[in-house]
């Protein structure tokens, strides 16, 4: 068993009878699991189907917890301030109160939540879970570890650089289940759908590397223009380089060009996320 230390995550937490409710007409997952005592990755989109933000929720006593980008806790209050006005609910940025780790064990069930001491377990499936606790976590590896085992499970999180540009889709929310195709109406619905059941879906996630350090957020080139984005990045293992994932076009192969503070770099292609 190994805790993880993470960054830039933080916590939203709503309050009052109403938050599940409310909160089932923004996200793209069903809640029911989560009001069952499960957990749920998902996302909440604006009008245009565009992702302003991604999480993962699951339920402490009578809170939602939904853990995301520690930087999008308060834009995301902002954005559904003016739709929850009508809710017997209330957000509140409780990143200062919830820490968040890591931890690889044996056994684990994806989205199941073991109650601690100190807070939640919550399984991501494999051997991994996150740890919600109120208290300091003990990490014994860095952030940069637990954060290439996400790229390594293909799970990119929206972040300041990349919210409101993506569908769903474009992250494989929808293979990993965080986009529920039965459940009612939610904010930006329609365009998600259309896009799923027309499979119009023209750009992909994708493993990719590079021998320099490439950081979030950068265009990625084909030569001759702009066609994607690194959208989770972190330090190579070896201590070169970087671990990617990147959005681009379907069927992105091969290299592409990154600029970078250092100057031109080198990122490679290496598979599809989900989607083979």
């Amino acid at each position: 068993m190994t805790t993880y230390a993470t960054h830039n995550f933080g916590m939203l937490r709503l309050t009052g009878p109403d938050a599940i409710k409310f909160l089932q007409g923004y996200t793209t997952c069903d809640l029911a699991p989560v009001t069952a005592g499960g957990a749920s990755i998902g996302a909440i989109c604006n009008l245009k189907g565009r992702m302003v933000t991604s999480f993962r929720v699951a339920l402490f006593e009578t809170d939602v917890l939904l853990r995301m980008h520690r930087a999008l806790v308060p834009e995301t209050i902002a954005f559904l301030s003016k739709y929850i006005v009508f809710s017997k609910a209330e957000m509140h940025d409780a990143s200062e109160q919830w820490l968040v780790g890591g931890l690889t064990t044996t056994n684990v069930q994806r989205d199941a939540v073991k109650p601690m001491d100190t807070g939640l377990e919550v399984g991501l499936g494999g051997d991994r879970a996150e740890l919600w606790s109120r208290r300091p976590i003990e990490a014994e590896e860095d952030a940069d570890a637990w954060h290439r085992l996400d790229i390594y499970a293909g799970l990119a999180w929206i972040s300041p650089e990349t919210a409101g540009e993506y569908l769903p889709q474009m992250f494989a929310y929808d293979a990993l289940g965080a986009v529920d195709f039965e459940k009612g109406c939610y904010l930006g619905q329609e365009i998600v759908a259309r896009a799923h059941f027309r499979g119009t879906i023209k750009r992909r996630i994708y493993r990719a590397g590079s021998s320099a350090e490439v950081p979030l957020g950068a265009p990625l080139s084909d030569g001759n223009r702009e066609i994607g984005q690194v959208v989770a990045s972190a330090p190579a293992a070896t201590g070169q380089g970087s671990e990617l994932l990147i959005v681009g076009p379907a069927e992105t192969t091969g290299r592409l060009s990154a600029e970078t503070a250092a100057g031109t770099t080198t990122v490679t292609v290496s598979r599809s996320v989900h989607n083979d």
